[in-house]
């Protein structure tokens, strides 16, 4: 058998497939015929998902089943008639040589002619006239095999552990359409595997949270299955076994690879609006003497509400200077009347944006950064508006309206 690994430097490895199985038709026309067909057992059903995908670029190719001769797919009596160009409406072209996949049968049982099921034996004359594609040692393809054998095989780096080894039919249909080019240099492992099911995990696990129940009943069980296993390894939750609330917590405490997580949704909140509403039920309760800072309070919707309610209560009491301001001549914070305001009144608000411990909703960046009510008594405390970090970060979370 020619070198796969030798003649396919380009292409994808479906390509390759399909072309080592093309290949297996070769003959010496000088002391031998030309093959009748080329047999392709699989016993344990490891290559029948790509079926499918094959056939739609080889007409000649045929599958052992149930009689449904829309898909090329029957008896074997009924292969029989199609092998031998008996029934005109499975058109088979002229220089093609029949390509016949027996899924869940191996080149051993076929060729114990004797001990053949009563239903093969139709079949069972045709390795005589036919060839296999098989491993040079007689072995049936697997996987695996076809993708790491240097004789006959793609002569790829594939991880033998048992992970990767079910990866690889997960993601069987994927790693078809990679270029060969770029698998050669690389070793094909069971994160790389899950990676091509997950190309963006982080989005995967935004949008899951944003909607669990919908989003786990609309993707494929391939996906899912190494969504889990993403999450298990980078996130430390099983969504397999542990509720939302669970994603909802530690997306909230924005540790470790969580922060990422985290820095996506604020980016674009309004992608995951069911966010929010597991972030409100996730909120750890406080501990009694532990000390928070205002920054551990972003996350949570209900702490973000308190701290705008405190802001908005604060910048009403701002009214009182600004019409002190008014009635002064030269609008000169040195002319404002003794007392100063008290930190009690409304600094220690203001310290707290300053020092980017509030974050207030969206759009209040705009209100607050336009107020002229904060612009006076900022001045009045020798503080500068555009300098407040709290208007160029406002918060993803809160629900309330703006009441400003």
């Amino acid at each position: 058998m020619t070198s796969t690994l030798e003649s396919s430097r380009a292409g994808t490895v479906l390509d390759a497939i399909i072309g080592s199985l093309l290949r297996a038709a070769r003959y010496n026309p000088e002391d031998q015929v030309a093959p009748t067909v080329i047999l392709w057992t699989d016993n344990d059903r490891q290559w029948e998902p790509l079926v499918p995908r094959m056939q739609e670029g080889l007409p000649q190719l045929l599958v052992l089943g149930d009689y449904e001769p829309e898909k090329r797919r029957g008896p074997a009596i009924w292969l029989r008639c199609v092998i031998a160009r008996k029934l005109p409406e499975i058109a088979i072209p002229d220089d093609a040589v029949p390509i016949l996949y027996l899924p869940g049968i191996s080149r051993q049982e076929l060729r114990a002619v004797k001990e053949c099921p009563k239903e093969l034996q139709p079949l069972a004359e045709l390795q005589y006239r036919g060839v296999f594609w098989t491993q040079v040692s007689a072995k049936d393809w697997t996987i695996c095999a076809f993708l790491k054998s240097q004789h006959g095989g793609l002569g790829l780096d594939i991880a033998r552990d048992k992970p990767t080894q079910a990866a690889l039919l997960r993601a069987l249909n994927r790693l078809v359409e990679q270029p060969l080019g770029q698998l050669r240099n690389r070793r094909i492992d069971e994160q790389f595997l899950n990676s091509l099911l997950t190309p963006d995990p982080v989005r995967d696990l935004l949008e899951w949270l944003n909607n669990p129940e919908q989003t786990r009943g609309l993707w494929p069980s391939d996906k899912w299955t190494a969504f889990a296993i993403t999450c298990r390894q980078t996130y430390r939750f099983d969504p397999d076994t542990d509720v939302p609330l669970a994603a909802a917590e530690g997306l909230g405490r924005r540790e470790g690879a969580w922060r990422g997580a985290w820095d996506r949704f604020a980016a674009a909140p309004t992608l995951y609006p069911g966010i929010p509403d597991w972030l409100r039920k996730a909120r750890p309760p406080k501990k009694s003497g532990t000390l928070v800072f205002m920054e551990d309070c972003e996350p949570w919707p209900q702490d973000n509400e308190r701290l705008e309610t405190e802001l908005r209560e604060a910048l009403v009491r701002v009214g009182d200077w600004e019409q002190v301001l008014k009635k002064t001549k030269s609008g000169d914070a040195n002319a404002l009347p003794s007392p100063r305001p008290s930190p009690a009144r409304g600094e220690g608000v203001l310290l707290r944006m300053k020092r980017r411990y509030f974050h207030g909703q969206p759009g209040s960046a705009t209100a607050l950064r336009s107020s002229s009510s904060l612009r006076a008594f900022s001045a009045s405390l020798g503080f500068a508006v555009r300098t407040l970090p709290a208007c160029q970060a406002p918060s993803v979370l809160s629900k309330r309206k703006s009441t400003m």
